[in-house]
């Protein structure tokens, strides 16, 4: 029970009221007093029925309700001092009481001081907000498993009026940002429990991965942009050595963006690109060796920029799919499969892994070019192999078949040598140290079974 007076009673008719209420929840009961703040005798027994309700909930470990919550976060800041300084305010529960946009710019700073790229930490923190915002989420009360799940299952359906629709890759995007979000606030001492631990991420398929292009397309694609007009500032001869480089290489539309005359060395034996690590997605520094042709093209570009000039005029993430997108809509390339996989400015690294494969290169090798962190990335996701490849492995395997007029044609002499053979298998097999013939040879591979 909490009690509620005012020093020097019905006479002191300025003075402010104040509470004084047993805490439960340590092993021991603790009389914790503070100050209301208020004159009114309403307020201070409304304040100290918040506040026995918020010392229960605490016993109960449990998070605070959203009219709890409302109230914590209007609450005066000599009230939220007092009640502090009393030991009823600490913690995730005291943190509990703030709105989510104070947390979620807290989280965007921690994310700048641990390194991370400014387009991940604006991309996170934008797709963070759509969902509180479009969800009406504004304190830790209000997110919960069953909000998430419905906006993203409306997303998926193309539901959500003015928000474009998301694929299973995408929507695994907003799900991982909003469980990261809240492992930090854990973390931070703002959150007692992550109220998302039982998100399930999408499976995704095949359909949602990037359509690499052919050799021919590809000529067709630098043919098509080199005839074409400027777009986005960039000249189609610049925007088709951009398509080449991207191709070779298999750097990606943010990693070639931070491109400077300095990262190129085209002088050497071995020409190289190198991309600093902070521009990379791994956080790892890159070196890819460059063809010699690529490097002849890349001195006649870069021969009237400085050194810390962009190498490429390239637009921003938004408008980099739609650069692409027009060029190969010129060049009469499909956008689109029959299984819904799209070509975009990212299906340029998917050409490189494919190629790769199916010119033979070692898959170590391939890896070690993508930068992956695992052989299976690099095998399932970006080398694709299609009918044509597998028809093509099939010639190479050795033929067996004969034809009826072979068969036919058993004479009587060969059914004599054949007879001798087997008799020779037979002997060879209850003697190995006995020397075999070639012809029995045959004979002794196809009787173990090995393959």
């Amino acid at each position: 029970m909490a009690s509620v007076w005012k020093r020097g009673g019905r006479s002191n008719r300025t003075g402010t009221y104040r509470c004084a209420i047993v805490d439960h929840s340590g092993q021991q009961r603790v009389r914790r007093t503070f100050s209301t703040g208020t004159s009114d005798r309403g307020a201070a027994d409304e304040i100290a029925r918040k506040v026995s309700k918020l010392l229960a909930y605490r016993t109960a470990q449990c998070m605070v309700d959203a009219e709890l919550a409302t109230w914590l976060a209007k609450m005066p800041y000599l009230l939220r001092a007092e009640l502090t300084r009393a030991g009823i305010l600490h913690g995730p529960q005291a943190a509990e009481g703030r709105p989510l946009a104070f947390h979620l710019i807290g989280y965007a700073h921690a994310l700048k001081s641990k390194g991370d790229d400014a387009k991940h930490i604006r991309i996170t923190i934008r797709r963070i907000a759509q969902v509180f915002f479009d969800c009406d989420i504004h304190y830790w009360p209000h997110l919960t498993t069953a909000k998430v799940n419905n906006y993203i299952t409306r997303r998926r359906l193309d539901e959500a009026k003015g928000r474009k629709r998301l694929g299973p890759g995408t929507s695994n995007q907003y799900m991982t940002a909003l469980i990261a979000f809240c492992n930090w606030a854990v973390g931070a001492n703002r959150l007692g429990v992550n109220p998302l631990t039982s998100l399930k991420k999408l499976p995704v398929t095949e359909d949602e991965h990037r359509w690499p292009l052919t050799s021919e397309e590809m000529q067709k694609l630098l043919d098509a942009t080199v005839r074409g007009p400027v777009r986005f500032k960039m000249p189609g001869v610049e925007r088709a050595l951009l398509y080449r480089v991207a191709v070779e290489t298999g750097y990606r539309a943010g990693e070639l963006a931070s491109l400077t005359k300095a990262n190129f060395d085209l002088t050497s034996a071995q020409p190289t690109v190198r991309v600093l690590g902070r521009c990379t997605k791994g956080k790892r520094r890159s070196t890819i060796p460059l063809r010699p042709d690529t490097c002849k093209l890349l001195k006649e570009h870069l021969a009237t920029k400085s050194p810390n000039d962009k190498a490429f005029m390239m637009p921003t993430s938004d408008h980099t799919a739609e650069l692409i997108r027009a060029d190969l809509i010129d060049a009469e390339i499909p956008l689109v499969d029959s299984l819904g996989r799209k070509r975009d400015f990212h299906a340029l690294r998917h050409t490189q892994g494919t190629w790769l494969s199916e010119a033979g290169v070692h898959p170590k090798v391939i890896q070690m070019m993508m930068r992956h962190s695992t052989i299976r990335l690099t095998m399932d996701r970006y080398a694709h192999s299609g009918a044509a490849q597998a028809s093509a492995a099939l010639e190479r395997m050795p033929s067996f078949t004969t034809s009826r007029g072979e068969v036919g044609a058993v004479t009587q002499t060969e059914r004599v040598e054949q007879g001798g053979a087997q008799s020779g298998a037979h002997n060879q097999q209850s003697n190995p140290t006995a020397p075999a013939s070639i012809g029995t040879e045959v004979v002794l591979v196809e009787d173990s079974g090995e393959t």
